[in-house]
């Protein structure tokens, strides 16, 4: 019988370390994958991540000076470029998030199963940084999805707004004069567009985000009054963030949504150094 519980003590001490090693191997890969498998992203061209902002510069005043509505052929390697990063970077994320999710669950098993304080603690801290790590790839999720999606308005956010670049000064200065007049031309329409579709994106993850965290946090505060002893404070506790970050993301869906409704407003407080 002891043999047996030592054997599963010892299963379950496996599964974590090979959960925490996996994550730690994905966060690498998070940071380092991104900007060499983009390289390879169809139309990038000879785009690297270290060129992006010197091409991204003369090819967007060309797109503006050209004034036709699809990019030309230098800014649309950029912007291949580009969402090919954010592509790779939120399916990478998801991953890390997925293992993230199954070592949490894993170390509130082990948590709850601890007979003596110094482990439980021990596992505890760990589980904070996990709790941690995941909210970390939960956003790297989110917004790379909206960096995919509209890639244009997520790589004009490289563009220098403080004047350094007189030729990208003044093609800002002619954007900025037209929105403030409220005048259109094709370009100037896919600019806005592109900018709506951008942080409709994020208006829709982080309202979906949203969703499942609320979900999630009032279900396990439901499930504390049935639990163990042991286990309520750890429901209480998760159920309370998970609603906080409920809040959180729901602040940000509406203040996108304000943006949808006006892109154009936004678009202009971007160039004249307002962020996006």
């Amino acid at each position: 019988m002891a043999t047996t519980a030592a054997s599963s003590t010892w299963d379950r001490r496996r599964r974590t370390s090979i959960l925490v090693l996996t994550a730690g191997v994905l966060g690498v890969a998070v940071a380092a994958l991104p900007a060499k498998i983009a390289q390879l992203w169809p139309g990038s061209g000879t785009t690297t991540y270290a060129s992006l902002a010197g091409r991204l510069r003369p090819a967007f005043v060309d797109y503006w000076a050209a004034g036709h509505p699809k990019p030309g052929s230098a800014l649309a390697q950029v912007v291949a470029y580009w969402q090919g990063f954010h592509v790779v970077k939120a399916v990478a994320a998801a991953v890390l998030l997925a293992v993230l999710a199954a070592l949490l669950l894993d170390l509130w098993g082990r948590w709850v199963a601890a007979g003596r304080s110094g482990r439980r603690r021990a596992l505890g801290a760990l589980g904070a940084l996990g709790a941690l790590a995941s909210l970390v790839a939960l956003l790297m999720v989110v917004a790379n999805i909206q960096g995919a999606v509209a890639p244009l308005s997520s790589v004009v956010s490289f563009l220098p707004t403080d004047g350094s670049d007189p030729a990208v000064a003044a093609t800002i200065g002619e954007i900025s004069a037209e929105l403030r007049s409220g005048s259109t031309t094709s370009v100037l329409d896919a600019l806005v567009s592109d900018f709506r579709v951008y942080h409709a994106a994020m208006v829709v993850s982080a309202g979906l985000t949203t969703v499942l965290l609320l979900a999630c946090g009032i279900t396990l505060w439901r499930q504390r009054s049935r639990s163990q002893h042991n286990e309520r404070r750890l429901y209480v506790t998760t159920a309370t963030i998970m609603l906080t970050l409920a809040l959180a993301f729901g602040v940000v869906a509406a203040a996108n949504l304000s943006t949808v409704i006006d892109p154009a407003s936004a678009l202009l407080a971007f160039f004249e150094g307002g962020g996006a």
